[in-house]
């Protein structure tokens, strides 16, 4: 009665085991239920702005664009969504694979700037949250905080480092990608400040539309009057 009672025991030990080693677990994805966003991501004023300036371009991933990347349009909510993101998924998003490269096609190409690692997590948590359109987010802006470290070097990288950066390709020449460019782009503080104010007369930038917050241009224009230190 022992052996058998022994036999049965390793026998079932190693049918849990062949089930166990057999079973193809599938990613975790965040319930439909839960996927109220991160109240400290703003799709509008945090993810918008780095597919604007790193994907959405002339030539690239733009409403414009033709030939092969034209069928991947990266300018509004609906057409990011489309192709590439699964909502409470980043490992199954195409679109983070490509980014983050764990998949090619490698992207942003190896001919421009990668994005910052901080910009690819980011869209990772976003995506981890439920890819939500948030729009007229609160603010998390402080106009106490004007340090380059601190909001001007950030700035850049989300919403002009994409299209201005150190190469034959930025755009009007201007590039934004290194303190000392952005001190030399700064210095013209009537250009730099009318053109992410809007003001007329001057080229509206962030392109697409997209414009910096008061609190926003606040913070550059502190740094400037500061002396534009590298701090």
């Amino acid at each position: 009665m022992r052996y058998r009672k022994s036999g049965f025991i390793i026998l079932l030990f190693i049918t849990v085991t062949i089930v166990f080693l057999s079973c193809q677990h599938a990613p975790y994805v965040l319930p439909a239920d839960q996927r109220n966003g991160d109240p400290s991501i703003c799709f509008e004023g945090d993810i918008l702005p780095i597919f604007i300036s790193n994907c959405a371009k002339s030539g690239c991933h733009s409403s414009t664009s033709t030939g092969e990347g034209s069928g991947w349009l990266f300018d509004n909510y609906d057409d990011i969504m489309k192709r590439g993101i699964v909502p409470g998924n980043p490992a199954a998003s195409k679109i983070y694979q490509v980014i983050a490269g764990t998949a090619g096609p490698q992207m942003p190409p190896k001919s421009e700037p990668s994005l910052a690692q901080s910009q690819i997590e980011l869209i990772g948590k976003w995506i981890a949250a439920g890819a939500v359109n948030g729009t007229n987010c609160p603010s998390l802006c402080d106009t106490s905080v004007y340090t380059y470290s601190g909001a001007v070097k950030p700035l850049m990288q989300s919403y002009c480092a994409g299209c201005h950066y150190s190469g034959a390709s930025a755009v009007g020449g201007v590039t934004l990608d290194n303190y000392a460019d952005v001190v030399t782009a700064a210095s013209d503080s009537a250009m730099l400040l009318g053109s992410i104010r809007h003001t007329l007369g001057y080229p509206q930038m962030p392109q697409a539309g997209i414009k910096l917050s008061d609190c926003q241009v606040t913070q550059i224009e502190k740094w400037i009057k500061n002396g534009m230190q590298n701090d």
